[in-house]
C-alpha cells in the first residue's frame, strides 16, 4: 500500500534530474509535497526555471525540499555556476516563509563532484531528511 497525499508523495533527481524535480514539484502541487535536487542544473537555459521561481517563489512554502551541490560540479567554467544557483534557490525557500532545516534543507559539499558516486554519497541524508524516523 502506499500513502497517495502530497506529505507522502517525494519526487528527486540529480543534475537536470534535480532541476526538472523542482519543476514538476512546482507544476504538481496537489502530487508532491517533498523534493530533493541534488547537484541542479538551474543555471541551464539560461537560468531561465530559476526567473520563473524568483517571480512567484511562494510555491515552495508548504513542501520539504532537499537541494545541494558541490564545489567541483563540471567543468571548472561551470563549477561556481552549481554554487550560484543552489544559493539563488536558497534565497527563494528563505523568501517564501518556509522554515530551513524543517520545510528545506540546502547543502553545499566542498570538494563534490558531478558523478553518482557523490550523489549515492549523500542520498542518504536525502532520504533521512525527506522521510524522518
Amino acid at each position: 500500500r502506499t500513502k497517495h497525499s502530497p506529505e507522502n508523495t517525494a519526487i528527486a533527481g540529480s543534475s537536470l534530474g534535480g532541476t526538472i524535480s523542482l519543476e514538476i514539484c512546482r507544476a504538481n502541487p496537489n502530487t508532491f509535497g517533498l523534493c530533493a535536487a541534488l547537484s541542479p542544473a538551474a543555471w541551464w537555459n539560461d537560468s531561465e526555471m530559476l526567473k520563473r521561481f524568483e517571480k512567484e517563489p511562494s510555491w515552495m512554502k508548504g513542501k520539504k525540499i532537499w537541494v545541494d551541490t558541490g564545489t567541483k560540479e563540471g567543468e571548472a567554467s561551470q563549477q561556481q555556476s552549481y554554487v550560484d544557483s543552489v544559493r539563488r534557490i536558497e534565497s527563494m525557500l528563505k523568501n517564501s516563509g518556509s522554515q530551513e532545516g524543517k520545510d528545506f534543507r540546502v547543502k553545499i559539499m566542498e570538494g563534490a563532484e558531478h558523478n553518482e558516486k557523490a550523489w549515492s554519497d549523500r542520498f542518504g541524508d536525502v532520504l533521512m531528511f525527506l522521510f524522518p524516523a
